[in-house]
């Protein structure tokens, strides 16, 4: 099934351009900053916003264009917000059953106490919404969407208010028991880890404008995403072990560059692994170093240089026709008088395991 969307919104200082068709596939992620337009984009498909210059399309059926606008409790669509409605009359459980259809397209009992168990809901059943915490609300709340089985699921940081740990169960539960389901996610987040460990595409959200990619680790290696809070620019590798050295508790992973030395002795040999090597941690020199602590040095040419208004310059380094990103002073560009297609060395400082 594809999901066709066209938008074109300007209001005073907001603005958002997105025109795109793709397959959904389980998970796609949205992902960029902070009023970037993520909830804007879900709402409209939602039917929660209307812009005229909308046009929307699930499959085969028209949610929205010019000359017509399907409202959106017709539009079949599940969708949790970080801050979710609930009915106050109602407890948990009757909230729950508000969403199931009364037609046969609906969970399977044994499915749907699962889904109870797995979101920490069964203890709640009989509490009113107003005697629930924020994470709870949004738990509920994502059943009850679930439970919908709607013809596709919009979750805009539907767990902004739950644990890590309990995150780490739930997320996976959700994209497995949807998956069985045929229902599709768009999922608006802020975590890399969360992106990389259970997307299977992204739409990222930048300088007003939307783009999908299956390629999730070049989109986000393209983009100034958080890391450790802090905004820093980087790139991200898939890699597989291929050694491990306990006494020094140390792995060498391949990846796309070459080999890298890397801490990590939890590590087994043939285990896949994403890395993420930050553009501040990566020091240029013109020949390879010698008498250095740093481990990991590849050599690469430059293909683009970008300056900033910090006194800042980022390279962008081909290193096997993969592309590696290095941030230094724009002085030491000088210094080095550093040009494109200079053949430079790569100097790895520091590499963070995201998953």
């Amino acid at each position: 099934m594809n999901l066709s969307i066209k938008l074109n919104i300007k209001k005073d200082t907001f603005s958002l351009h997105a025109d795109l068709e793709f397959p959904l596939e389980n998970i796609t992620s949205c992902f960029g900053p902070s009023g970037s337009g993520k909830t804007t984009f879900l709402r409209h498909l939602a039917g929660l916003e209307v812009s005229d210059s909308a046009t929307i399309k699930l499959g085969d059926k028209i949610f929205q264009n010019c000359d017509f606008f399907i409202a959106t409790h017709k539009r079949d669509i599940g969708y949790v917000a970080q801050d979710p409605f609930l009915f106050n009359h109602l407890n948990v459980e009757q909230n729950i059953n508000f969403g199931i259809p009364k037609s046969s397209n609906k969970l399977e009992p044994e499915l749907v106490q699962l889904t109870k168990e797995n979101l920490g809901i069964s203890k709640l059943l009989p509490k009113k919404p107003s005697n629930l915490s924020g994470g709870e609300r949004q738990r509920v709340a994502l059943m009850r969407a679930i439970v919908s089985t709607p013809k596709i699921l919009l979750l805009d940081e539907p767990l902004s208010g739950v644990g890590a740990e309990q995150k780490q169960q739930i997320i996976p539960f959700v994209k497995n028991i949807c998956s069985s389901q045929k229902i599709p996610i768009l999922y608006v987040t802020h975590s890399i880890h969360e992106i990389l460990n259970y997307s299977d595409q992204i739409i990222s959200f930048q300088d007003g404008s939307a783009k999908f990619s299956k390629d999730i680790e070049k989109t986000l290696s393209g983009l100034k995403v958080p890391h450790f809070d802090s905004n820093a620019e980087g790139t991200f590798l898939n890699t597989s072990v291929v050694s491990v050295d306990s006494k020094f508790q140390m792995i060498k992973v391949k990846s796309a560059i070459g080999n890298l030395s890397i801490i990590g002795s939890d590590k087994k040999v043939g285990e896949k692994i994403r890395l993420r090597v930050l553009a501040d941690d990566i020091s240029i020199s013109l020949s390879k170093p010698s008498d250095t602590s740093i481990m990991n040095t590849f050599d690469g040419l430059i293909q683009s240089m970008v300056e900033d208004s910090s006194g800042m310059t980022t390279l962008n380094l081909n290193i096997k026709n993969d592309i590696i990103k290095a941030r230094i002073t724009t002085k030491s560009v000088n210094t080095l008088k550093l040009k494109i297609n200079d053949k430079v060395f790569a100097n790895i400082k520091t590499v963070a395991i995201i998953s």
